[in-house]
């Protein structure tokens, strides 16, 4: 493959959509907090498309989502079974891909968002250009107790910084060069992924983005990617 030449000082071009006002932390969820990445940062997801559910009030609404998730709605068969099946494994059904996707499309009433264990990076990106936050799932290494260990989860893409100097009329995913990408900007729920999260602080966080790549969960060999998307950060 080619690699794109860059001439010294091109100027980079920033997408960021990350607003304050959307940051929400994982950490001040009722229910399972240490689990609640995936909920959290789909709920910012869904504020940057202008797309939010109704939530009672006093209620936080990830926590509003765990609830239809684990005994809400008026799931199909094949849902019904699925979180059967997750419960019975023990395994937390708000960590599902496909049960996140059934409860919010449910929630908002309208086919809003898809999960997909095969995007492709650029799918990514194109949602950010389109002015739309997506979840993405990875496997982020970080130093704990002076031990490196490997955290499973989801943070919010809500951004990043580019040599192409197009980006902005790409008019379909593929035509965003992600060679040319330098940095992500997400907003992690957990916290600040580049300070091993000591500082809780996870908005707007700055990372490379071979970084980035290599913490995305996905099949590398064929360039697939797991997360969610809003269709209007789709084509």
């Amino acid at each position: 493959m080619e690699i794109p030449r860059i001439s010294k000082g091109a100027p980079i071009k920033i997408v960021n959509i990350s607003k304050d006002e959307n940051y929400h932390t994982q950490i001040n969820n009722r229910k399972v907090p240490l689990t609640s990445c995936f909920n959290t940062s789909n709920i910012m997801m869904l504020k940057s498309a202008n797309d939010m559910f109704e939530v009672p009030a006093g209620i936080q609404p990830e926590d509003h989502l765990f609830s239809h998730i684990l005994h809400g709605g008026n799931p199909s068969k094949e849902i019904l079974a699925l979180r059967t099946w997750l419960l019975s494994k023990t395994i937390e059904p708000q960590t599902s891909g496909s049960m996140e996707q059934w409860a919010i499309n449910d929630l908002l009433g309208h086919e809003a968002v898809k999960f997909s264990t095969k995007w492709k990076s650029w799918d990514f990106y194109f949602s950010i250009v389109k002015k739309i936050g997506c979840t993405v799932i990875g496997d982020f290494p970080i130093v704990r107790r002076g031990r490196r260990v490997t955290l499973g989860h989801a943070v919010c893409l809500v951004g990043f910084s580019t040599w192409q100097t197009d980006v902005f009329s790409c008019d379909r995913p593929s035509e965003i060069d992600t060679r040319l990408i330098r940095s992500v900007f997400i907003d992690d729920p957990y916290g600040n992924y580049q300070s091993h999260y000591q500082d809780r602080g996870g908005n707007d966080v700055e990372i490379p983005r071979i970084t980035f790549e290599k913490i995305l969960r996905g099949d590398d060999y064929f360039g697939s990617r797991v997360g969610i998307i809003h269709k209007r950060g789709q084509l």
